[in-house]
């Protein structure tokens, strides 16, 4: 009953409404159209950077337990031993 009720109340609000035109409806500008072409072109003969960073000239061997640290540059030592060192027996999960 109340169902109906709101499909009445609906269909009256809604009784003097038009719908769009499809025309109406497309927002973007026209502009030139894009060659596709182009970029797949320009995409192919993109010769892809090495992104990784890292050198493999000299890395230094180390123990399977040997403990590593970083320090950057401008940390002063009193402050880099203070909180470097993490516990690792608290970081295993």
């Amino acid at each position: 009953m109340e169902d109906d009720d709101d499909m009445f109340l609906f269909a009256q609000e809604v009784a003097g409404i038009k719908a769009l035109n499809k025309k109406a409806l497309y927002l973007r500008k026209k502009g030139a159209r894009v060659d596709f072409s182009e970029r797949k072109r320009a995409a192919v003969e993109l010769e892809e950077k090495d992104t990784n960073f890292l050198s493999a000239d000299h890395v230094e061997k180390v123990a399977p337990n040997d403990e590593l640290s970083y320090k950057r540059e401008g940390v002063q030592e009193g402050v880099f031993k203070r909180y470097g060192k993490v516990n690792m027996e608290l970081k295993r999960v």
